[in-house]
């Protein structure tokens, strides 16, 4: 009997050990679908992007809240973005431009204006580079907005020039120069700055791309966005308006004068990329003239509107079979239809 309990018991515990094992080593499944461990390490970003500060760390697989910002950072954005606005209302281009060089680019405190200098030192103090770079975003694209609707999209090019001349900082600069040249690396290298890029004027020695036919797309979606800036969604409207406009008319001008130039005129360029023979086709489409199933429906009711069920359901009648009175295979229907 000892043995045979002991025997039992090595059985048994090995049973049990080799059940906790294989739960050990099996994934756990919830309504048919494997459980994911969830991964907690930080993750590597790929690319800048910079948008509306959010409370929620993004750089972990996990969701941390941190504080809001302060109330006085929030003021002091407002309070800058509004010197800027008056700016771009009340001055001209040029003005603004030398403006925002010296705040923003080179960060002059001798040429920034006494009513800033508050709201500046509690951005440097509070060193949040999101809430500094999302108000540096939002003047830049309300100079965009600005100059598309006043027609002067030739300074939308000097703003972009002014990132790309950025002169090298002195080793004298001071902390609060080099905190505001840091802000304005970081912009540089975000997609909102590749997207600021997209407004400014082509150059005419500049080859177009094949990507260039997507950027109404890239728009619309900027528009729509609601972690997009408002001026930034304002000027993407804007610029999607004004480029669907300039496509009409360019197509327009093609059909016109581009199809049948003479070979001694100048050639107007294809806006599209179907070929010539295929545009023709469409354009006899659009503009054929006749009678459409909706214009025939409408047409139908009008002289129906007073009649009686009788008369409606034999109009009706024939209304429907107009198309197919010449088939012999539709013969039985007209019959089989008016019996209804």
């Amino acid at each position: 009997m000892p043995v045979l309990k002991g025997l039992l018991f090595m059985y048994d515990f090995g049973l049990r050990n080799k059940q906790s094992t294989a739960v050990k080593n099996t994934p756990v499944y919830y309504f048919g679908r494997r459980k994911q461990i969830a991964d907690t390490r930080m993750q590597q970003s790929t690319a800048v992007q910079i948008g509306r500060p959010r409370n929620v760390i993004t750089h972990h697989k996990f969701e941390a809240e941190v504080e809001e910002a302060p109330e006085e950072i929030i003021a002091a954005s407002e309070t800058i973005l509004g010197f800027f606005v008056a700016q771009s209302r009340d001055d001209s281009p040029d003005t603004f431009l030398k403006s925002f060089e010296d705040y923003f680019i080179c960060h002059d405190s001798d040429n920034i204006p006494t009513e800033l200098h508050k709201s500046t030192y509690h951005l440097l103090v509070s060193g949040r580079t999101s809430e500094s770079i999302y108000l540096l975003n939002r003047c830049a694209f309300l100079f965009v907005n600005h100059c598309l609707k006043s027609k002067q999209t030739q300074y939308i090019g000097q703003l972009i020039q002014l990132f790309e001349n950025a002169k090298a900082l002195p080793n004298q600069a001071s902390l609060a120069t080099r905190k505001f040249r840091d802000w304005l690396d970081g912009y540089m290298m975000s997609r909102q700055y590749q997207f600021l890029q997209v407004f400014s004027p082509q150059s005419s020695s500049v080859a177009p791309s094949w990507g260039d036919r997507y950027i109404c797309f890239s728009l619309i979606a900027q528009t729509f966005d609601p972690d997009t800036p408002v001026e930034q969604r304002q000027a993407s409207q804007g610029l999607y308006q004004f480029l669907k406009n300039r496509y009409k008319f360019q197509l327009v001008m093609y059909l016109t004068k581009g199809c049948d130039a003479a070979p001694n005129e100048a050639a107007v360029p294809n806006p599209t990329t179907i070929n010539t023979t295929t545009l023709k086709l469409i354009q006899k489409l659009v503009l054929k003239k006749g009678h459409s199933y909706q214009s025939m429906a409408d047409d139908f009711l009008a002289e129906t509107g007073k009649a009686t069920y009788g008369e409606f359901k034999d109009r009706l009648s024939a209304h429907l079979l107009l198309s197919i009175t010449g088939d012999r295979r539709l013969a039985w229907l007209p019959e089989k239809l008016v019996s209804f």
